[in-house]
C-alpha cells in the first residue's frame, strides 16, 4: 500500500462507488475505519474529496464519525479542505484525483452538515428503505405532485410557487401522508391533507417555548421592519418544523387523547405505538441546521424519532421569497409594510437566512430523474 492507502481508500478518492460497495461486501469489518499513514480513514477521505454518495455508503455500513486521525482530527474537520492541501496534492500526484469540481466542493458542505448534526447522521444511517425514498417532487400550479409513489397535494398557488414543500408519513403506515409548504402566508384553498400555514407557524413557536428550544433570529423575520414579537418566525415557518409538530400533536391525540402541548413531556414515559414511534419527512430541499436540532430536541423530549430525506426536484422551491412582513396576515405588519417605499419582494434567490444553500441532496455517481430539468428551470 502506497502511503498506507488501502483499496478502499483509492476507490473512495477516485469516486468509484460501485467498487466501494463491492469492497464493503467482502470485508467491511476489517477495513472500514483503518487509516492511512496519517490515520485518515476512508470516511475522512470521502469528506475531503467531496464524495457524497460514497460517504453515505460508508455511514450506512457502520463507518465511525468519531474516529480520529493521528493528529486528533475527526471526519468533520476534513470538510475544511484548506487544511489538507498537501494530501490533495498527493492524491493528484498518484493519479487518483483530478481537479476537485464545484460539485465536490458543494458536497463537502452537505457531508459536513450530516456529520455535524446527530439527527442528520441518524437519518443518513437509516438508509433509503421507505417506499417513498424514490419520490420526486413536481409543482404544477396549485398542486404539489409527487412521483413514485404518485401523490397529489393541493396547496394555494401563491404559497406553493415561491416556497419549499414536503410531506410526512409513518414508518409503518405509509398510507398516512400530510404535506406542508414553507412560509406564513394564509393558504385557504389548501386540500384537507395540507397544513394551514398561520396555524402551524404559531404551533411551532408554542412548541419551541414548551421544550425551551431556541428559534434563531433571521433578517427575514421582519423584512427590514423590526418587530420583536416576530423574532424566529422565519425558521419557525420551515416545512420540516411544521410537519414535525403536526406529528407530535397527532401522537398526543392518539396516545394521551389531548392536544395540549404542555403535556408533551408525558410522551417520553408513554408506550408509543409503532405507527407514531417513527416517521419520515421527505423534502424538496436540504434542511437548515436549526431544523436538524429541532428534530433532535423532539427525540430527546418525546422519544419520537423523525427521520428526514431530501429528494430530487423538477422545479426548485425558494422559501426566502415567501418570507417578509408583506406576506404576514396581521394588521400591524400590513400597516408597517404599506408605509414603506415599494421594494422587490424577492428576498434573495439562493440563501436561506442561516448562511447555507438549499441543495437537492443529489449525489455523485448517480443522475436522479429531473436533475437536468432542475438545472434549466429553477424557481
Amino acid at each position: 500500500m502506497v502511503y498506507g492507502l488501502s483499496d478502499l481508500h483509492t476507490a473512495v478518492i477516485s469516486g468509484q462507488a460501485r467498487r466501494v460497495l463491492n469492497i464493503l461486501r467482502e470485508n467491511k469489518e476489517e477495513i472500514m475505519d483503518v487509516g492511512d499513514i496519517d490515520g485518515t480513514t476512508p470516511l475522512m477521505t470521502a469528506v475531503l474529496t467531496g464524495r457524497w454518495t460514497i460517504a453515505r455508503l460508508l455511514l450506512q455500513n457502520g463507518a465511525s464519525a468519531r474516529t480520529r486521525d493521528h493528529r486528533g482530527r475527526k471526519a468533520l474537520v476534513y470538510s475544511r479542505a484548506s487544511l489538507f492541501r498537501n494530501k490533495l496534492r498527493l492524491y493528484r500526484r498518484l493519479g487518483l484525483l483530478p481537479m476537485v469540481s464545484h460539485k465536490q466542493h458543494r458536497n463537502r458542505g452537505l457531508i459536513a452538515k450530516v456529520l455535524r448534526y446527530p439527527a442528520a447522521l441518524e437519518s443518513c444511517r437509516r438508509g433509503r428503505n421507505h417506499e417513498c425514498s424514490r419520490a420526486i417532487f413536481f409543482k404544477d400550479g396549485e398542486t404539489l405532485n409527487v412521483l413514485r409513489p404518485d401523490l397529489k397535494f393541493k396547496i394555494a398557488k401563491e404559497c406553493l410557487e415561491r416556497a419549499t414543500a414536503g410531506f410526512i408519513t409513518s414508518n409503518t403506515r405509509p398510507e398516512v401522508k400530510i404535506a406542508a409548504a414553507s412560509g406564513w402566508q394564509p393558504n385557504p384553498s389548501k386540500g384537507s391533507n395540507v397544513l394551514d400555514n398561520p396555524k402551524y407557524l404559531q404551533l411551532v413557536q408554542d412548541f419551541a417555548r414548551v421544550i425551551r428550544f431556541k428559534l434563531i433570529r433571521s433578517q427575514r423575520d421582519n423584512n427590514g421592519i423590526h418587530l420583536p414579537e416576530h423574532i424566529g418566525r422565519f425558521v419557525a415557518s420551515h416545512t420540516e418544523k411544521k410537519l414535525a409538530v403536526f406529528w407530535v400533536i397527532a401522537a398526543l391525540q392518539a396516545i394521551l387523547n389531548t392536544t395540549d402541548l404542555g403535556r408533551v413531556h408525558e410522551l417520553r414515559e408513554a408506550n408509543i405505538p409503532a405507527p407514531w414511534k417513527e416517521a419520515w419527512i421527505f423534502l424538496d430541499h436540504t434542511p437548515c441546521g436549526n431544523c436538524w436540532q429541532f428534530l433532535r430536541a423532539i427525540k430527546q423530549v418525546t422519544g419520537i424519532r423523525i427521520y428526514l430525506e431530501t429528494r430530487p426536484f423538477l422545479l426548485r422551491g425558494n422559501r426566502d421569497a415567501a418570507a417578509g412582513c408583506h406576506n404576514c396576515p396581521c394588521d400591524r405588519c400590513r400597516r408597517k409594510f404599506e408605509a414603506q417605499p415599494a421594494r422587490d419582494d424577492k428576498v434573495g434567490t439562493e440563501g436561506r437566512g442561516d448562511g447555507t444553500e438549499e441543495e437537492s441532496g443529489t449525489s455523485d455517481g448517480e443522475v436522479p430523474e429531473g436533475l437536468a430539468m432542475a438545472s434549466r428551470g429553477r424557481v
